[in-house]
C-alpha cells in the first residue's frame, strides 16, 4: 500500500511545465525578497542594537517552530490525507 502523500507527489510532478526551471524561481524569490528587505530597512530611522537584535532572535523563534513539527518539508504545509 502506497503513502497517500506519495500518490499526490506523482500527480504533481506529472503537471509540472516541462520548462520549469527550480532555480529560476528560487532566484526570483530571493531577489524579491532581498528586494523587500531593502525598501523595509530604508524606510527605518535610529534603530538601536537592541531592537535589531529583539528581530533577529523572533525570526530565529519562528523558524524554528517552522521546522519543529517534523511533518513538513521546506516550510510547507502538510499534504497528507486520512484514509
Amino acid at each position: 500500500m502506497s503513502h497517500p502523500t506519495e500518490a499526490f507527489r506523482a500527480r504533481y510532478r506529472t503537471t509540472i511545465h516541462p520548462r520549469y526551471t527550480p532555480w529560476l524561481h528560487a532566484g526570483f524569490v530571493l531577489v524579491y525578497a532581498i528586494t523587500c528587505i531593502t525598501v523595509a530597512w530604508s524606510s527605518t530611522t535610529q534603530i538601536t542594537a537592541l531592537q535589531g537584535l529583539i528581530v533577529l532572535h523572533s525570526l530565529a523563534i519562528t523558524l524554528r517552530a517552522c521546522r519543529g513539527c517534523a511533518r513538513c518539508t521546506a516550510c510547507m504545509p502538510c499534504i497528507t490525507a486520512v484514509s
